[in-house]
């Protein structure tokens, strides 16, 4: 399956990976690339996925057209939820205090690429 990668701006991606197609969320919208047959994952990371917004519409765009996309319709809305938030960060705030407290310093900054962390250690 192809992957597009959908971006606010061409600026904001800096890698240069040739298996991987990068366009601009308005050019995805508008259907002015070259999609080619067949289903492709959308990996939408634009900035806004607030309703009514370019992330929110390339999500929804592209399940319309049978598209891939993550994150997915229902994952923005539940992100969107209070209820499910609080869910979360209750269950999820031991997990992370276990895992920073090898940490000795007042600041952190932790590297998240598509769910992974490149140490690999949280």
């Amino acid at each position: 399956m192809k992957t597009i990668l959908v971006v606010d701006r061409l600026s904001d991606w800096k890698f240069d990976l040739p298996e991987l197609e990068v366009i601009t969320g308005k050019d995805y919208l508008s259907n002015s690339f070259k999609k080619g047959t067949g289903r492709v994952r959308i990996c939408n990371v634009c900035n806004s996925f607030n309703y009514q917004k370019l992330g929110y519409y390339v999500s929804l765009i592209a399940a319309a057209r049978g598209d891939k996309p993550t994150p997915s319709l229902t994952c923005i809305e539940d992100i969107k939820n209070q209820g499910m938030i609080r869910l979360v960060n209750s269950e999820l705030e031991e997990v992370i205090q276990k895992s920073l407290e090898s940490l000795h310093s007042n600041s952190f900054v932790l590297s998240m690429y598509f769910g992974k962390n490149l140490a690999k250690r949280h």
